[in-house]
């Protein structure tokens, strides 16, 4: 397999158990309470998997080395926790939420992408992010 593809065949597999387990999360625990027991569990398989890799670095080093982005990313994993809850509490789609999510993500970040990290995109890429722009429209609409 290709070193490219190996992280994204993560990302995949890991959004899809995400979402089927979120969409299976019992209706009457608290939201809160499940976010405590997620990042419980997480942590304890983060602090197993630095055991195991013996990294060349600290703990201790790591936080001197962070910055602002790591408070902004625990907010937004916050974020998308609650939000993931409510939606298919909501009646959210398991087969169209998602795709609902990731291509508005997209549409968001690509202009964040061109303006504050210099990114390029193509005529053809440009042809993409409307085709998606006119597929969010149409899946969202109910049937």
């Amino acid at each position: 397999m290709n070193a490219a593809l190996l992280p994204i065949a993560l990302i995949v597999g890991s959004v899809v158990l995400y979402q089927v387990s979120q969409k299976l999360l019992p209706e009457n625990i608290n939201p809160w309470h499940a976010l405590m027991l997620y990042y419980l569990l997480a942590f304890v398989m983060t602090v197993a998997a630095t055991l195991v890799d013996r990294p060349s670095q600290n703990f201790l080093e790591s936080v001197r080395q962070s910055n602002w982005a790591v408070p902004l990313v625990a907010l937004s994993i916050v974020g998308i926790e609650v939000g993931w809850i409510l939606a298919f509490r909501t009646g959210g789609s398991l087969s169209l939420t998602g795709l609902i999510v990731n291509v508005a993500v997209a549409v968001v970040v690509i202009p964040i992408g061109l303006l504050f990290f210099k990114e390029k995109i193509s005529l053809v890429n440009i042809a993409g992010m409307v085709l998606c722009v006119v597929g969010l429209i149409l899946i969202s609409r109910r049937a």
